[in-house]
């Protein structure tokens, strides 16, 4: 059984939005203001002249890097993560008084880097397992059991006019 993690949320810093971070971590240009997305309050928001195929194509893009920025860039070197995966949970257009929101979830899977280490260097010492497949069975084991999981909300902001009712 894996490890349930408190989702980490970034802070924000009106001085750099989550745009300019992506920019500079990643040289990745997004057509987006607002913030990182956790809450409708606090939303990823997309610029009004975005057509749908290009939020189609930046959406997930924001989704990889906000992951990678509570996993990795943000974090210290001893407490950073590896082997980072994740997947769609649910994805739901809401409409409210202050506009139409695409709300992804998303569900979370990674290791700490001292776990991959710790693994790797395990399967290397048995020789990757190649007679001992019980010990393969017990090595997958071990990697489960070190995989931390969460739940991340996304909240996407649509450009007006971007849903025609």
């Amino acid at each position: 059984m894996s490890i349930q993690m408190v989702a980490p949320e970034l802070p924000f810093d009106s001085n750099t939005p989550p745009k300019d971070i992506f920019l500079q971590d990643f040289k990745v240009d997004l057509p987006i203001t607002g913030q990182w997305g956790y809450s409708e309050e606090f939303a990823v928001i997309i610029d009004d002249d975005v057509s749908k195929d290009q939020y189609f194509s930046s959406f997930p893009i924001v989704v990889e890097k906000r992951i990678y920025e509570e996993l990795i860039v943000f974090r210290e070197g001893w407490d950073r993560f590896s082997m980072i995966d994740w997947d769609l949970v649910s994805q739901q257009l809401i409409e409210t008084d202050t506009g139409h929101y695409d709300h992804l979830i998303y569900n979370v899977t990674a290791l700490r880097d001292a776990a991959v280490e710790f693994l790797r260097q395990e399967f290397e010492d048995a020789n990757r397992f190649l007679d001992d497949p019980g010990g393969l069975e017990n090595h997958k084991s071990k990697r489960h059991s070190l995989t931390v999981s969460y739940e991340a909300h996304y909240w996407f902001k649509l450009p007006k006019g971007f849903i025609h009712t």
